[in-house]
């Protein structure tokens, strides 16, 4: 016996169908939103891992003077605000931009961070011991005047601890 539907249940299993049409559109432009969130974190931290991890296998590196992270990070956000990336790629750039420029800030702030402990004499410059711990002796005036910020900034270096270590080998 052949299946019997009337034009009024046909005209309801097709709004029923509409219906899950639009939440699977609904599903799928939360997840394109979600991937598309996932992306920007990933690429932002990868990119400041890489600059991490150049800062720390070969001192970091600068161009004319200034330090790579920062470089990068102004040509990323360049070229994607030109559009030479496209539609698509151009947030990928941003998102590199981002985070060679929040590796950049995190070793500024590191590196004053430094410079703080190393004038509250809780931090000695020679020997990297922090107060409190075995062995520990405060600098002295002489030592913290070595390592002023104005002074002694090199780049996204700035007092990093092999820079440190020279400029106490000359003293």
């Amino acid at each position: 016996m052949p299946l019997q539907i009337s034009r009024a249940e046909a005209h309801g299993m097709m709004k029923r169908l509409e219906g899950l049409q639009g939440r699977l559109k609904g599903v799928r432009e939360k997840t394109e939103k979600t991937v598309e969130t996932v992306m920007r974190t990933m690429v932002t931290s990868a990119t400041s891992g890489a600059f991490g991890f150049t800062d720390g296998r070969w001192g970091g590196m600068e161009v004319f003077g200034i330090p790579g992270a920062l470089l990068a990070s102004g040509l990323a956000h360049g070229v994607a605000f030109m559009g030479l990336a496209g539609v698509k790629g151009s947030p990928h750039l941003h998102a590199a931009g981002d985070g060679a420029l929040a590796n950049y800030t995190s070793n500024l702030g590191f590196s004053f961070g430094k410079v703080m402990a190393i004038r509250s004499k809780e931090l000695n410059p020679n020997t990297g011991l922090r107060k409190g711990q075995p062995g520990f002796t405060p600098p002295t005036d002489e030592e913290i005047r070595k390592f002023s910020v104005s002074g002694e900034a090199v780049g996204s270096r700035l007092l990093s601890d092999a820079h440190m270590r020279e400029m106490a080998s000359r003293a």
